[in-house]
């Protein structure tokens, strides 16, 4: 993924993002990534920020909630 990429590159490159946010500014994209090792992978958050003429602004990789094991 690159700065001034289109919206059109990152779907040919991601695939479908798992959640769309859009607002007056642009717009941001989610994907869920897998990092880490196979005996542990984790998933992280991949989001892309969009501006208003649909190139990419900005794009991060966000820390997901651990996910919850519980015992009976």
């Amino acid at each position: 993924v690159e700065l001034g990429m289109t919206k059109d590159d990152i779907q040919k490159l991601l695939g479908k993002p798992i959640y769309r946010n859009a607002w007056q500014d642009g717009e941001q994209w989610g994907y869920h990534k897998q990092v880490g090792e196979i005996a542990g992978p984790e998933q992280v958050l991949f989001v892309v920020s969009f501006d208003n003429y649909g190139k990419v602004a900005q794009f991060e990789t966000v820390q997901e909630f651990p996910r919850m094991h519980y015992h009976h």
